[in-house]
């Protein structure tokens, strides 16, 4: 059967953790409780360097040396990113690089309002609730920015899954096994052992080379 909501996958889930019977509707409390969970997986993932991230290209305006960036914020509205990958400033038609700056490095700078009549760095912390983007060179101006922002928790029961290939099936297994402890259920150890191999998987896809530099080579 299609998984096409979080509804879809938990009631799956449900059933492979045995709370429902195969041809039993869930009950509304059943799966308002997988939905809390299934969040609650999604949010964990990011401690384990397990999360899906997804490249984010937006533009921002700036007017000042510090923003704000979070929904609520009163600054850049949408979602607060993880990291920024690249920066390039808006020049009419034209789009001109920025370089970016590790947030030490800007925390560093003696000058941080320094004039150059352009906006000639990025820096970003990303902080809680809000992330703060810094820019360098002057305090105003249009900014095309690409960050990577995570894989958003599921609002409702009728939120579209669309996930990348793979994650359904490794939720489906992670949420039967701790739906079914939450209930005093014995896990069901061929799902214990897919979540562990997939979790393996998905360590080794997610991660990210180190980029190693050397000032004696150009």
């Amino acid at each position: 059967m299609p998984m096409n909501t979080a509804q879809d996958l938990i009631d799956s889930a449900l059933r492979l953790a045995g709370l429902v019977d195969r041809d039993s509707t869930p009950s509304t409390s059943l799966r308002q409780n997988g939905l809390d969970a299934l969040n609650g997986i999604i949010d964990s993932l990011v401690l384990n360097q397990l999360a899906v991230y997804r490249y984010d290209d937006e533009q921002v305006t700036v007017s000042a040396t510090e923003t704000n960036w979070g929904p609520g914020s009163g600054g850049i509205t949408s979602t607060r990113p993880v990291q920024l990958i690249a920066g390039r400033l808006v020049s009419g038609t034209s789009e001109l690089p920025v370089r970016l700056m590790d947030i030490a490095e800007y925390r560093a700078l003696p000058d941080k309002t320094a004039g150059f009549g352009m906006i000639t760095a990025l820096s970003y912390d990303p902080a809680m609730p809000y992330g703060k983007l810094y820019v360098f060179g002057s305090t105003s101006g249009t900014l095309k920015i690409t960050s990577l922002k995570p894989w958003t928790q599921y609002a409702a029961l009728s939120s579209p899954l669309d996930l990348p290939p793979g994650y359904v099936r490794y939720l489906r297994h992670s949420l039967a096994v701790e739906i079914g402890a939450e209930n005093e259920r014995l896990p069901n150890m061929v799902s214990v052992a897919i979540v562990r191999a997939m979790e393996r998987q998905m360590s080794v896809l997610n991660a990210r080379p180190v980029k190693i530099s050397n000032d004696w080579i150009t």
